[in-house]
């Protein structure tokens, strides 16, 4: 993959902010623009690399590393979600089951969760992207590289 390392991280925001996926930061992301900020990726390999070098405490995690969970449906059926949230300045968890926020006490527990939520199975990328890959962003890379794009 051709990127830049400021480009890749802001192309990686959006995307994961559409998927709705529960995601931990392993490095802060500015941090990682700045030391990375002139460097170009072609490959997978070349960002795990830049990671692990980046500092003595990054380590890069790529997939099929992590399990992905699909927790919208098992947050939704054994909690409700806190009224009002863009109006919500603090929350404090109880043992309980609510939560007290500035708004007032709710109570966020349906019933205790009993099982871990479904395990998701990535779907790849589709054949349109896979095209576009191929058509619009090998001719872009060096040609050692451009077999990059039909593995990933």
């Amino acid at each position: 993959m051709l990127c830049k390392v400021g480009k890749c991280f802001k192309i990686a925001e959006k995307h994961l902010a559409k998927e709705k996926s529960a995601i931990l930061n392993i490095f802060p992301a500015k941090i990682m623009v700045q030391l990375l900020r002139n460097k170009t990726l072609y490959t997978t390999q070349h960002l795990v690399d830049a990671v692990n070098t980046s500092a003595v405490c990054n380590e890069a995690v790529t997939f099929p590393s992590w399990t992905w969970y699909e927790w919208d449906s098992f947050l939704s059926r054994y909690f409700r979600p806190i009224p009002n949230t863009t109006k919500v300045s603090s929350i404090k968890f109880h043992s309980d089951g609510t939560c007290t926020t500035n708004l007032g006490k709710f109570t966020l527990l349906k019933s205790v969760p009993v099982e871990m939520p479904n395990v998701l199975t990535p779907g790849g990328l589709s054949n349109e992207r896979q095209s576009y890959l191929k058509e619009k962003v090998a001719p872009l890379m060096p040609l050692e590289y451009r077999d990059s794009i039909s593995s990933s």
